[in-house]
C-alpha cells in the first residue's frame, strides 16, 4: 500500500539521506513493503549529529509543519523524545562496529 508523505516528513527524510550520502530520489518511502531503511547504516555520532538537527529544526518551524509531526507540546524535552522515536521508528540501522 501507498501513503502520501507531508512535505515536512519529505523534507526531514531528505535531511536524514545527507547524512549518511543516500539519494533521497532513489529510496522508496511511500510503499509499505519498501525496506527503505536497510539500504543505508549510520552511526551512533551521525544519528546524534541527525537528533541535534532534528531538535534545531523542531524548535523552530512553523507550528503547522511541527504539527504534522507531533501532537505534544513544544518544550525542550518534547523535541528529545520526538527525535528520539522518530530514529527508532525511521533511522537507518547502525553501522557494525569493527
Amino acid at each position: 500500500m501507498k501513503r502520501e508523505l507531508s512535505e515536512t516528513v519529505k523534507y526531514i527524510l531528505k535531511m536524514q539521506c545527507k547524512f549518511v550520502n543516500a539519494d533521497y530520489d532513489t529510496l522508496d518511502f511511500v510503499n509499505d513493503e519498501s525496506e527503505w531503511y536497510k539500504e543505508f547504516e549510520w552511526t551512533k555520532e551521525q544519528e546524534e549529529d541527525f537528533k541535534i538537527w532534528l531538535i534545531l529544526y523542531l524548535k523552530t518551524c512553523p507550528m503547522k509543519n511541527y504539527r504534522e509531526i507531533s501532537t505534544s507540546p513544544r518544550r525542550v524535552k518534547n523535541y528529545k523524545t520526538i527525535a528520539n522515536e522518530w530514529c527508532f521508528l525511521y533511522g537507518w540501522s547502525y553501522k557494525k562496529e569493527k
